[in-house]
């Protein structure tokens, strides 16, 4: 069960980050207000997880679980790329 859990996040985290890592500057930016940054990662990770969920027809609730658990890993991702953002510009200030 562990293994099945942790083999569904991997491939649900791989899912939700590789479309927008080239694009992982400008989401990181979003998070300077926190509040959009937070319900767009949220949403965002929750639509990857419903295409996921129904494309794919990962139907035990491990599934879901392994889903959830990758969209709270896609926004700690983009919370941690935007302190490396804010880290670079008290950097160069």
């Amino acid at each position: 069960m562990l293994l099945t859990f942790i083999l569904f996040t991997s491939i649900a985290s791989i899912a939700t980050i590789a479309p927008v890592y080239k694009i992982r500057k400008l989401l990181a930016r979003l998070f300077y207000i926190p509040i959009i940054g937070w319900i767009f990662s949220i949403s965002y990770g929750l639509a990857v997880s419903w295409v996921l969920l129904t494309i794919f027809s990962f139907s035990s609730s491990t599934a879901g679980l392994s889903n959830l658990t990758a969209t709270l890993i896609f926004s700690g991702w983009l919370y941690f790329e935007h302190k490396k953002l804010t880290n670079k510009r008290s950097k160069l200030a």
